[in-house]
């Protein structure tokens, strides 16, 4: 048997196997890819049935601590608040299709030569926080946050900008 024959016998199994090899780490990646959407999927499902609530629970729960969060249309907290909307975008959209939140409205203060808050943000970054809260209680292995409580501080020097600081005590419900 000619050299030459054996030759491309050998390169045509080395290549039929890499192409398992290459097939095989593509169904592995795509297994993988599976599987971490269902991980998000089901961290995402936990995150929305945090119950949040500015008063108390009615049922015994096991305090686990507080949780904090902080954001802001001004400096490099401003720029954290455009990602989480953004982030959080199909979230905002749907609560605006269903009226919880207001329609994008013209913020009539340029027209009027006064300077804005940004009062179209407050839904948004008062939402966002609320889930950044409730991420933390996953986090922490609560279900419910207590006592939640927000501070929004006005900078009315120049222009106008918002601080929001959010934050209660991550619980576990006893008796769920």
């Amino acid at each position: 048997m000619p050299f030459w024959d054996t030759d491309y016998k050998k390169e045509a199994l080395k290549t039929k196997a890499a192409k398992e090899a290459a097939e095989q780490k593509a169904a592995e990646a795509k297994q993988k890819a599976l599987e971490a959407k269902q991980r998000a999927a089901e961290y995402r499902q936990k995150v929305n049935a945090i119950i949040v609530t500015t008063g108390d629970l009615k049922e015994d729960y096991e305090i686990i601590g507080p949780v904090f969060f902080q954001v802001s249309n001004k400096g490099l907290f401003s720029s954290t608040l455009s990602e989480l909307i953004n982030k959080y975008s199909a979230e905002i959209e749907e609560m605006r299709n269903s009226a919880l939140i207001n329609k994008e409205r013209i913020d009539w203060g340029g027209l009027w030569g006064q300077r804005s808050v940004g009062q179209n943000d407050f839904e948004k970054a008062f939402f966002v926080a609320v889930q950044e809260l409730k991420k933390r209680a996953v986090v922490l292995g609560g279900d419910a946050i207590v006592s939640m409580r927000q501070d929004i501080d006005l900078d009315t020097n120049g222009v106008q900008f918002f601080y929001l600081q959010i934050y209660g005590t991550v619980v576990k419900r006893i008796n769920k």
